[in-house]
């Protein structure tokens, strides 16, 4: 008997280890992670392209589904974007208006539309200026900064105070995964997709990362369009998440463009939120730490 009761207590302990494996191995790349593939299949399933105007991406009309297990809603409105119900009924008058280019750090992947940076940002600009601002979030998880010079000239059309172009939460693009579900190309479903994705996992920590799908804009291609875009009138600012870090930083000044970094800085590492592309996408308190980094440092660029 007390052997039985040894060896039962050996396997639940042995479970109990590779669960913790199993959930620490997942959870450290968690843009990976099962559920995230079957949010990103049904963003994929609720998202269209879009050519000509400002937006690459867009939700269809009638998204309204729960993601993440229930955890947050991903609703559009009748522009195609998240839908944000602390803006419904907002009231009338001028209000300045800031518009934002970014991926799925930007988007709220695992948030609710309220809870993301640029909504903190939104808040934190009416409360430092004392005037009524508003966010035109063009953000997507598919995005790529594809056509940045042409849809920043889109832009104007939307009489922008501020345009905000986040550089990439991840240096690597999209993974081979988000690009197989953007494109359609992805068929595994149910549970079916545990042994591959276990396997892409184990082969992934095994090799060297991939560099990417060759469509992520270079970094000095991004600041020579934000750039011309500034010589156009545009007032825009590139946000540093802290992927590209000092290549990033040192392109903007070489081209005389605005850089707030928001993300990581030199010397800290593993802060959920401050963007650390090994902890995933940032939680709400990563969001509003994101925020209020960038909230401060476009309030030193408006007192210029």
């Amino acid at each position: 008997m007390r052997r039985a009761f040894r060896v039962g207590g050996l396997v639940v302990a042995g479970l109990a280890l590779v669960t913790v494996l199993l959930e620490s191995t997942f959870g450290a790349i968690e843009p990976l992670h099962i559920g995230r593939l079957v949010d990103f299949r049904r963003i994929a399933a609720a998202s269209e392209r879009v050519t000509g105007g400002p937006a690459a991406w867009r939700l269809r009309q009638g998204t309204d589904v729960l993601l993440g297990g229930g955890d947050y809603r991903l609703e559009a409105d009748a522009s195609g974007r998240r839908r944000v119900s602390s803006a419904d009924g907002a009231g009338a008058g001028p209000r300045r208006r800031v518009v934002v280019f970014g991926d799925g750090a930007v988007f709220g992947i695992g948030v609710e539309a309220e809870a993301t940076a640029v909504r903190v940002v939104e808040d934190q600009l009416r409360r430092a200026t004392g005037e009524s601002w508003e966010v035109v979030d063009l953000s997507h998880p598919f995005e790529t900064l594809e056509r940045l010079p042409e849809r920043l000239k889109a832009a104007a059309s939307l009489e922008p105070d501020l345009v905000l172009v986040f550089d990439r939460a991840a240096a690597g693009g999209l993974s081979d995964e988000l690009r197989a579900i953007r494109d359609g190309e992805l068929p595994r479903a149910g549970w079916g997709e545990w042994l591959p994705a276990i396997h892409d996992v184990v082969w992934r920590l095994s090799h060297a990362p991939a560099p990417g799908d060759g469509t992520i804009v270079p970094v000095e291609e991004l600041v020579e369009a934000v750039g011309a875009a500034r010589q156009d009138g545009l007032r825009a600012v590139v946000v540093d998440l802290g992927a590209r870090g000092e290549r990033l930083q040192g392109a903007c000044e070489r081209v005389g463009v605005p850089c707030v970094l928001a993300g990581s800085s030199p010397g800290e590492t593993g802060t959920r939120g401050i963007f650390d592309p090994l902890e995933g996408y940032p939680d709400e308190l990563g969001q509003r730490r994101i925020g209020e980094r960038l909230a401060a440092g476009l309030g030193e660029l408006l007192a210029k």
